[in-house]
């Protein structure tokens, strides 16, 4: 390929982007038949490939209208079609945050922005290449467009609205990564209900129920469209044991877990042989300075913080505690995982944040406040340090000069957060993008994406130590790096190739 670097540097980010999720689109973009329902070229039976999660792959199919992310393939040259594959997911998660947020929070849009870019750009989201953004990108411009339908008057207005509405619900449906979809979704709902509850907008759903049935029709086309032409693919990953049959009741988080978001500027550039930087990276967790700043400013309480502090605590349980099989089944959190889960936390932090800083004249701190401003982040850094995994411990504290700064930078920035989180809210939204974006927004190098995709087979898979099923199936060998997703993103037929299901 042609690919040229422009700035940065390559890192390792989640395997399931680049010799996965890429490679397929490109196997679909180079097939003899280009974006296939079934990409024959794929062990003896071929594999559909609309079922891949996240952003998807192009598949000629009605669902593709469900799968924004793969339009570039359709519109353009290979070259835009992988920018538009690749960056399309930051600009929904940048936006579909941004409207939510000024629909909920009309009078702070520069507010809301920053904290739509800090979402974007959370050490969460840049280890997953901007999956998480698109995840909740689309939950929230959903949302969005709800609320729009039901507080707008316009008949135009709401006819669009409505249109739109059906293909982004489609489009986070057809994202199908349960683990983060199931507490975004969660807090979305209870996002909804708080707002309607503010606003007593639960009469104008009647009044608005011909564009909420247009809205649905769309949603349901696409959806039932995509299962019909993909049930014997969707029947066999569900039966598989992973991520079919995976069922995850919680509990696992541990005192370091949940505060090791406070390292992620180290731990997220992999420099420790056991962390890849999606495992590593996790958020930036305030819990214990909300609660104080809710029990003792004096701000004046609402619905909507009560709804959001009720999704905190049940999330909370999830994580360290455990919920109980029975609850995990209603609710579907059985089908995440804690490490997944907290995107649903970091996005209602967000929305406290939000929800704070519109009663930020109403918030009046004292001595009590200031001095624990001062204290729990060093109560943070003790737990930090004293349990921290042994094998991270002597990578991290080996007192390396470049080491210690930026174990500085971290705890800097833990006590400047919380200080000025607690002291001075009106400037903390700007504080959050100063302590993330330095080191998350160049974690993907500036590039000219390629304009080709070919593969030079090595001499030995064409010749002798290559294995040929029935004249037409090539599997890659073991003599060579080249592996089979990347032969078959190059149009190759391959036997082997890692999929998103198992067929003969």
């Amino acid at each position: 390929m042609d690919e040229v670097k422009i700035l940065g540097n390559y890192r390792p980010i989640r395997s399931d982007e680049w010799s996965l999720v890429t490679l397929l689109a490109l196997a679909q973009y180079n097939n003899e038949h280009q974006f296939p329902k079934l990409n024959e070229n794929m062990g003896v039976e071929g594999k559909k490939l609309a079922i891949a999660h996240d952003i998807g792959v192009p598949v000629k199919e009605l669902s593709l209208i469900g799968k924004p992310a793969t339009w570039g393939f359709y519109l353009f040259d290979l070259r835009h079609a992988l920018s538009w594959f690749w960056l399309f997911p930051l600009f929904i998660g940048i936006n579909g945050v941004w409207f939510l947020l000024n629909m909920v929070w009309q009078k702070q849009p520069g507010v809301n922005f920053c904290f739509s870019l800090y979402l974007a750009f959370s050490y969460h989201s840049v280890g997953w290449s901007f999956w998480p953004a698109w995840q909740i990108g689309l939950g929230c411009l959903s949302t969005a467009l709800f609320l729009y339908i039901l507080k707008h008057h316009g008949r135009r207005g709401a006819l669009l609205a409505s249109l739109a509405l059906g293909v982004f619900l489609a489009s986070t449906a057809l994202t199908i990564y349960y683990p983060r979809l199931i507490p975004i979704l969660t807090f979305l709902l209870l996002l909804v209900l708080a707002v309607c509850l503010e606003e007593k907008l639960f009469k104008r759903m009647y009044e608005k129920k011909w564009y909420l049935l247009l809205a649905a029709v769309i949603t349901i086309g696409i959806l039932s469209s995509w299962y019909i032409n993909n049930s014997d693919a969707i029947s066999a990953m569900l039966s598989s044991t992973y991520p079919g049959q995976r069922r995850n009741y919680g509990g696992s988080f541990n005192l370091f877990r949940g505060f090791s978001g406070w390292l992620d500027p180290i731990l997220i550039f992999n420099s420790h042989g056991f962390l890849n930087p999606s495992e590593a990276s996790t958020y930036y967790s305030f819990i214990l300075a909300i609660i104080p700043l809710l029990l003792f400013s004096k701000v004046r309480k609402d619905s909507m913080i009560y709804i959001l502090m009720a999704y905190m605590l049940f999330a909370y349980c999830y994580l360290y505690v455990g919920i109980p099989e029975l609850l995990g089944k209603l609710t579907f959190w059985n089908r995440t995982v804690p490490r997944r889960a907290v995107i649903g936390v970091e996005l209602c932090q967000v929305c406290i944040f939000a929800w704070l800083y519109s009663k930020k004249d109403e918030i009046v701190t004292n001595k009590y406040i200031l001095g624990y401003s001062l204290l729990i982040p060093l109560l943070i850094a003790f737990v930090l340090l004293r349990f921290m995994p042994p094998q991270m411990a002597g990578s991290l504290l080996s007192l390396k000069p470049e080491m210690v700064g930026k174990l500085a930078f971290c705890f800097a920035a833990l006590w400047l957060a919380y200080y000025i989180f607690m002291n001075k809210i009106k400037y903390f939204p700007y504080i959050l993008l100063l302590i993330t974006l330095p080191v998350t927004f160049f974690w993907n190098p500036l590039c000219i994406a390629p304009s080709f995709f070919t593969v030079e087979l090595p001499q030995e898979v064409k010749t002798s130590d290559a294995e040929k099923y029935s004249g037409r199936i090539l599997a890659a060998v073991k003599s060579t790096s080249m592996t089979a997703n990347i032969l078959a993103a190059s149009g190759a037929p391959v036997l082997n190739s890692t999929s998103y299901y198992t067929c003969r």
